[in-house]
């Protein structure tokens, strides 16, 4: 996609080209860098027809929400566990639904003992 890209866009532009060249002693190298001008409407892309199987996104993008819920209730920005479970993606908790009403219910408990711990002073 990018060399499609460069193919269409770029056109002429300086490169920097960096070679190994032989010193003449016993074998040894050093490296040699130019700048040149290069075309790279010429590049043939049309030699480049690629068909590249990258594997399951979804399973990468299911990791990547777990870490980002994760991290935003390490920030206290998501503080409910009921919030927190209700977000995970499906299948990612046994018992998905049922650990969230329990958390519901627990936050329930919390506020109404706060009212009264409140309510008593």
């Amino acid at each position: 996609m990018l060399i499609d890209m460069m193919h269409a866009y770029y056109g002429v532009r300086q490169v920097k080209i960096t070679d190994e060249v032989p010193t003449g002693e016993g074998g040894q190298t050093e490296k040699q860098t130019r700048v040149e001008m290069y075309d790279f409407g010429t590049l043939p892309v049309e030699a480049l027809d690629l068909n590249i199987h990258i594997g399951e996104a979804s399973y990468w993008s299911r990791i990547l929400q777990i870490s980002t819920l994760n991290n935003l209730q390490t920030a206290g920005v998501m503080p409910s566990n009921a919030d927190f479970l209700a977000r995970m993606p499906e299948g990612s908790v046994k018992d998905q639904e049922e650990l969230v009403e329990a958390a519901k219910r627990m936050q329930q408990q919390q506020s109404m003992q706060q009212l009264m711990n409140n309510g008593g002073m």
